[in-house]
């Protein structure tokens, strides 16, 4: 056995810590280190357990100098609570980890639909277009497990597949339209020209009128919604159909085409409602909140207002005053009166034979005073009124 240097002492070490030094440093052979050592593996005797070196005693001054094992403890921790040996490749904790709850795509995107603060009209139909693509992909798990040819089921997908083709398309187009009407307005001379301090009400009023009469306003809401379409897609009908055609070579034949519509349409829609969106919204900082703000921060503008709010104030006050006066009242009465007379006058010059008493000025008078107080009127007609009567009657038959 070699000689150690003066002063130097032995490594000890427990079984438990030799045996995490092996696991852990696999490539090391021990076995070999010992023999250049000049050590040799011979069964112990009783004799030799008496001379053994107990961890406790120490070290004899003629040993090699190593550092303590103390120093040693993080490592050997680290060894006895790792996750992997030399031979173990996979993590502990990756194989026992727990299973992914399954989700229901179309029940969440309802309940999504449900909590929104859209229109009870636009909620119905995205619930309408979801659960369309519900029923389709169960028309099609059907039409694939029936063995026999089902013309009936294959002509029932067909038609749901256009409908909900058509439904689509039309909504984009709707969109795509929206976005061709901006580009409209955004070309007539009220959007072109710079107006003045004294023309920015009269031109910001224009560009609402032509705005709120033409366009809709695309909402965050309702966009992020319909970006789950697709999703609803791809988990009911275009994952389960590229499984069935590799399998079936009549779904490959009988729905390809439709299926690629519907895939066209589904992942088109979102993109014609994002380019309404982002055009309205270009055009709203463009021609609109520019104007505005104009509006709010004009001295001329200010200077309107405040002189249109002191003239109402000043016309407020000047009618409570002739109110409490009796003004106004007394002035309502002359109307009524003046009307009845109108009235009276038009009736007299009607008939063909004027009477006694209608024809007076006097009595006109009084007959409107009588309305206007609220009288029942009486007047008394002599016989020649009563004549002239018969004669209108005979005139006119």
């Amino acid at each position: 056995m070699a000689s150690l240097p003066p002063g130097a002492s032995p490594l000890i070490l427990t079984q438990e810590e030799l045996l995490s030094v092996s696991l852990k440093y696999p490539e090391i052979n021990f076995d070999s280190i010992d023999a250049a050592m000049g050590t040799a593996a011979t069964k112990p005797s009783e004799d030799d357990s008496t001379s053994r070196t107990s961890p406790d005693t120490k070290s004899a001054p003629d040993t090699v100098e190593s550092s303590p094992s103390s120093h040693h403890d993080n490592d050997n921790d680290e060894s006895r609570i790792t996750d992997s040996t030399a031979r173990t490749t996979p993590l502990k904790h990756l194989m026992f980890r727990e299973p992914i709850p399954q989700t229901n795509p179309y029940k969440e995107y309802l309940g999504e639909v449900d909590r929104s603060d859209l229109p009870d009209a636009t909620k119905s139909y995205l619930r309408c277009l979801a659960s369309e693509m519900v029923r389709i992909g169960a028309l099609l798990r059907e039409n694939f497990e029936n063995t026999e040819t089902d013309d009936e089921g294959s002509k029932l997908i067909d038609e749901g597949i256009s409908r909900l083709v058509k439904m689509v398309q039309t909504s984009a187009k709707n969109c795509n339209d929206q976005t061709s009407t901006i580009t409209w307005l955004t070309g007539l001379a009220i959007f072109a020209v710079v107006p003045t301090d004294v023309a920015l009400w009269s031109v910001y009023r224009q560009r609402v009128i032509l705005t709120t009469k033409y366009l809709n306003a695309p909402s965050m809401t309702e966009f992020n919604l319909i970006k789950l379409l697709p999703q609803i897609y791809d988990a009911y009908i275009h994952s389960d159909f590229l499984h069935y055609i590799r399998r079936s070579v009549h779904f490959r034949s009988a729905f390809s085409s439709g299926i690629n519509d519907l895939t066209t349409a589904v992942h088109g829609f979102p993109t014609a409602y994002r380019q309404w969106f982002m055009t309205m919204t270009s055009y709203c900082s463009t021609y609109m909140s520019p104007l505005l703000v104009r509006i709010q921060e004009s001295a001329w503008v200010k200077r309107e207002i405040e002189q249109s709010e002191l003239s109402l104030a000043t016309a407020k006050t000047s009618l409570e005053k002739r109110h409490a006066s009796g003004e106004i009242a007394q002035v309502l009465k002359e109307d009524q009166v003046r009307g009845v007379k109108i009235l009276a006058d038009g009736r007299s010059r009607s008939s063909v034979v004027p009477t006694d008493g209608d024809a007076s000025e006097e009595g006109t008078e009084h007959l409107a005073e009588q309305l206007v107080d609220g009288d029942k009127p009486s007047v008394k007609r002599s016989g020649s009124s009563r004549t002239g009567a018969r004669v209108r009657r005979e005139h006119t038959m």
